[in-house]
């Protein structure tokens, strides 16, 4: 074409398209434009170019909004069964629940045939005695028999006994004897004391009596409170059986005190005494009595 200059060709779109590129060539002293010619006849299409090269992959564009669901679709036919399963293991006992109420007692039954007379077993052990009888009455009373030979004159002990007292009063401190300064009666030889003495000597085997009473106060120094134990003693031995004791608060208080035992001597001599122990006390108005029983 006149005034028009090609430069080349290229591929766009998608399918590409052929597009030819042409420049107008301007001339140099253009005159004044003519009036357009009418249109030409169009030529006819030329050849389809050659497809060209693929473009790249644009990036993918942002997913859509998810459409409504769509309504469920009927129920489909029921599959057939499946084989079933190895059992499991068993679960442990549960806790045993509380007992029922006990039904009530069903109606006895008819009574059984009597069956046949077993062994007869061993004789059980004797059954304990059982309660004497009451006596019967009194027979008659038989003859009197002959009287018979006197026997020999039998021979009486003579009594054996000592009694012994202390006049003044005495001070006696712990553990140590009472003293008794003289003999108010005395019988027998079995039994002996001295005046001024706190022995009572014993030379017969036997069974004796023992007794004493006094009037006992706390010793000027002696701590209270004080608690003051009377006791009989056998060479030295107390006899538990005869003795007693008092609580002392204060100074000047005075108490009553006795005893009394009984007791056996086997060997011989023996020593009967009266032993104060818990402190220095005082006695007075003591007695000692001592018999053969």
């Amino acid at each position: 074409m006149d005034g028009l200059k090609y430069i080349g060709k290229y591929f766009c779109g998608c399918p590409p398209q052929v597009v030819y590129h042409y420049v107008v060539e301007t001339a140099p002293a253009t005159g004044p434009t003519g009036v357009t010619g009418a249109t030409g006849v169009t030529g006819a299409t030329g050849v389809t170019g050659p497809t060209g090269v693929t473009g790249a992959t644009g990036a993918t564009g942002p997913t859509g909004v998810t459409g409504a669901t769509g309504v469920t679709g009927a129920t489909g036919v029921t599959g057939p069964t499946g084989v079933t399963g190895a059992t499991g293991a068993t679960g442990p006992t549960g806790a045993t629940g509380p007992t029922g109420v006990t039904g009530p007692t069903g109606v006895t039954g008819a009574t059984g045939v009597t069956g046949a007379t077993g062994v007869t077993g061993a004789t059980g052990v004797t059954g304990a005695t059982g309660v004497t009888g009451p006596t019967g009455a009194t027979g008659a009373t038989g003859p009197t028999g002959a009287t018979g030979a006197t026997g020999p004159t039998g021979t009486v002990e003579a009594a054996q006994a000592l009694s012994a007292y202390s006049v003044p009063s005495a001070t006696v401190t712990d553990g140590q004897p009472l003293v008794f300064d003289r003999n108010a009666a005395v019988q027998g030889d079995a039994i002996s004391h001295v005046n001024n003495s706190s022995d009572f000597t014993i030379t017969q085997p036997g069974l004796y009596y023992a007794s004493y009473n006094c009037s006992v106060s706390p010793a000027t120094g002696t701590a209270l409170p004080a608690t003051n134990l009377l006791t009989l003693a056998l060479n030295g031995s107390q006899l538990s059986n005869g003795a007693c004791q008092h609580l002392f608060n204060a100074t000047g208080q005075s108490a009553p005190m006795s005893a009394s035992a009984l007791f056996s001597v086997t060997n011989v001599p023996v020593t009967l005494t009266a032993v104060s122990s818990g402190g220095s006390f005082v006695y007075s108005d003591a007695t000692m009595n001592v018999m053969k029983v």
